[in-house]
């Protein structure tokens, strides 16, 4: 018997129909359904994909890629991937694959395709390991230093897991070309993701701030990246925040095809939360602004009493493409 329901999904022959447009409606829908998918071992159907999106709606590089890791990732079958598909429907097999590369072939979101694959690796027992190729550090995204330093200590800390994250090389705008390796330890079968709690914000702690450059850029548009960044929260927290900031950490990008430059700003609190900001290098925006939206982004967060920041949570109140 068919079960139907008004949240944008209904059960269909087996299959569990989802409405692509519903919410968002953007490519965090494909994300989650196919991740949840594989891990449950039932068939999805997306349909109406990214059907609300003012320059068109459908698949996009990015968006089958990482649908394409998880097919291979869970041995299954997978119609309707092709570029600009509206409708796909994946079905997960019985076995599970170790290793796998995925290449946007684009500056294409590596830390999205990590955010797809992630859930699997963990429910997969043993060792798997995956390649990321495309763009590490792009607008509508998480950067990589997030994922390093804001989603694998969380993800270690609350779940008691193992994850390795590697960043051989760095990809920008327009031909991304940069990589990310993810070494997971899974689950075994009769093992279960504990339970836990983020409730309790706690007291801030510490202020963590990186920066890189790349290209023609120079070091002191890093500098000048933390300069900003520094000021906007000593504005808003006042001088004794000075004790709270670390040292920060600038990144020299070498043989970059780019020129390219951005900034994480992490604040720690007494109870392990991290929330983070970020932003990236645009042409005509001074590094000082660049520095001061990614500390702003940050202060909102703080503000809020929020235990975990926009990229952390299970769907993004910011749009992704």
């Amino acid at each position: 018997m068919d079960e139907e329901t008004d949240h944008g999904y209904n059960h269909v022959g087996g299959c569990l129909e989802i409405d692509g447009s519903s919410g968002e409606g953007g490519g965090q829908i494909l994300r989650n359904s196919t991740a949840l998918a594989a891990i449950t071992g039932g068939s999805v159907r997306i349909t109406k994909i990214r059907a609300n999106r003012p320059k068109g709606g459908g698949l996009r590089p990015q968006h089958l890629c990482g649908i394409e890791l998880i097919r291979d990732l869970c041995c299954g079958d997978l119609t309707g991937g092709s570029i600009g598909s509206t409708e796909v429907t994946l079905s997960p097999g019985d076995g599970r694959l170790k290793t796998a590369t995925a290449n946007t072939g684009t500056a294409g979101s590596c830390t999205l395709l990590a955010q797809t694959a992630v859930p699997l690796l963990l429910m997969t027992p043993g060792r798997s390991s995956i390649e990321l190729i495309g763009g590490t550090d792009v607008p509508f995204s998480p950067p990589a230093d997030y994922l390093r330093h804001v989603l694998r200590p969380l993800l270690v800390e609350l779940l008691n897991v193992k994850i390795a994250i590697e960043m051989p090389r760095r990809g920008f705008m327009p031909r991304g070309g940069g990589c990310i390796q993810i070494a997971v330890e899974g689950l075994e079968a009769e093992q279960q993701l504990p339970a836990f709690s983020l409730k309790e914000r706690g007291e801030l702690k510490s202020i963590e701030i990186r920066a890189f450059y790349a290209g023609r850029l120079s070091r002191e548009v890093a500098e000048r990246m933390i300069r900003g960044a520094d000021e906007r929260i000593q504005a808003a927290l006042g001088q004794e925040c000075g004790k709270l900031l670390a040292d920060a950490q600038i990144d020299e990008v070498e043989n970059s095809h780019a020129d390219a430059c951005g900034i994480l700003v992490v604040a720690h609190t007494t109870t392990g939360c991290r929330l983070g900001g970020s932003a990236l290098g645009e042409k005509k925006l001074r590094a000082e602004v660049v520095g001061a939206n990614a500390a702003l982004e940050m202060l909102r967060i703080l503000d809020s009493g929020a235990c975990v920041d926009e990229h952390m949570q299970v769907s993004n109140t910011r749009p992704n493409p």
